[in-house]
């Protein structure tokens, strides 16, 4: 006949009682509870850690604002080091976009960061576009650490450029 034992909770012995031989089952669980919610805390913390911010491109014509946009990362141009062009002195439009009706939108609030899903370890993955020729193309987004990014893009995954954007204000 198998007698209820009381485990003492706080000194008070009517919370919970066990069965003799299951503290050690108990013991499991809470490390599974334990594991599961360090999981989750890491989880938050590689979410703190993503692309979100503000970043100069590496040539430092542009500054690329990175935000959450449902649960993928996006990017949009905010700022620009000659925000007309040259040849009409307005602000630059996007006029290579594959879209007619897209060609007279301004570069300034322009997404180029497309839909960024995790991809692994500090790396999101989606499309990028690049407003200097109109083209879409593969992409990645990696944090190198807290003050560089690294962007590729890639055509067909067998040609790809990368840059390193740094962290601005």
């Amino acid at each position: 006949m198998n007698r209820l034992r009381p485990l003492s909770l706080k000194g008070n012995t009517k919370l919970l009682t066990l069965r003799p031989g299951m503290e050690k089952y108990m013991k499991r669980f809470c490390g599974v509870v334990t594991a599961v919610a360090l999981g989750l805390l890491a989880v938050s913390a590689h979410a703190a850690d993503g692309p979100a911010g503000l970043w100069l491109t590496e040539d430092g014509e542009a500054k690329v604002q990175i935000y959450d946009c449902g649960g993928m990362y996006c990017g949009r141009i905010v700022w620009l080091k000659e925000p007309n062009d040259p040849d009409t002195g307005q602000p630059k439009i996007d006029k290579f976009n594959k879209d007619m009706s897209k060609r007279t939108q301004s570069i300034l609030g322009l997404n180029i960061i497309l839909g960024m899903k995790p991809g692994g370890t500090g790396v999101w993955k989606g499309a990028l576009y690049n407003p200097e020729d109109g083209n879409t193309f593969t992409g990645s987004v990696t944090v190198q650490n807290t003050a560089a990014l690294k962007l590729e893009g890639c055509v067909f995954a067998l040609f790809c450029r990368s840059e390193i954007w740094k962290k601005t204000d």
